[in-house]
């Protein structure tokens, strides 16, 4: 037996993210809940559970920097760590707009820097599936400019870093703290270096 969902409940509503119990009968017929977490409301979360359909959520940005040929990475601080954390540059699609306009402008405003070219990108990527639907593209692309600040919204703490391959091998052996999909994009470079944003 395949599981079902039955019913979809939202327990609280915030700007950025909704929380919903799902009743659904799992794969041996037994009734059970599960709760989850969407950035989008009861009604679209409804349609993304029954239908399949997904529109992408935000974007995850591996720049390489092809002036200094280094991969950009920022140094942010995270609530529900009350720490610093290494990640890609990132951000939400604001209004339906497409990926490269997304990238361009999250890009831009996080650290200055201006796009070049989107090389690859891949799509319906999921962050933390246990707990949420929220989708994303991971996208690298090539970047040129000088770093700014200027841009950062008030609740955005970061410092922007440029790595060679050899600098963040470092940062994998010191075990600094990083997320997973910076992980992927820093091990990318290690091994091919500026070859995989050819």
């Amino acid at each position: 037996m395949k599981p079902e969902i039955k019913t979809i409940k939202e327990l609280a509503t915030t700007k950025f993210l909704n929380m919903y119990d799902v009743d659904y009968v799992n794969k041996i017929g037994n009734s059970k809940k599960w709760t989850s977490v969407s950035r989008v409301s009861l009604k679209e979360y409804e349609n993304r559970l029954l239908t399949h359909n997904t529109t992408t959520d935000a974007v995850l940005i591996a720049p390489y920097h092809i002036e200094k040929e280094k991969l950009v990475l920022v140094k942010q601080y995270r609530v529900p760590l009350n720490h610093y954390i290494y990640e890609i540059p990132a951000g939400l699609v604001d209004n339906n707009e497409d990926i490269e306009n997304c990238v361009k402008r999250e890009l831009f405003e996080e650290t200055g820097l201006e796009l070049v070219e989107i090389k690859k990108v891949f799509k319906n990527i999921y962050l933390s599936p246990g707990i949420t639907d929220e989708c994303a593209s991971l996208v690298f692309c090539t970047c040129k400019g000088d770093i700014s600040y200027d841009y950062l919204q008030e609740d955005e703490d970061l410092t922007i870093h440029m790595y060679s391959q050899d600098e963040i091998d470092d940062i994998i052996k010191n075990e600094e703290k990083l997320d997973l999909k910076t992980l992927f994009a820093m091990q990318l470079f290690k091994n091919s270096g500026r070859d995989f944003w050819k």
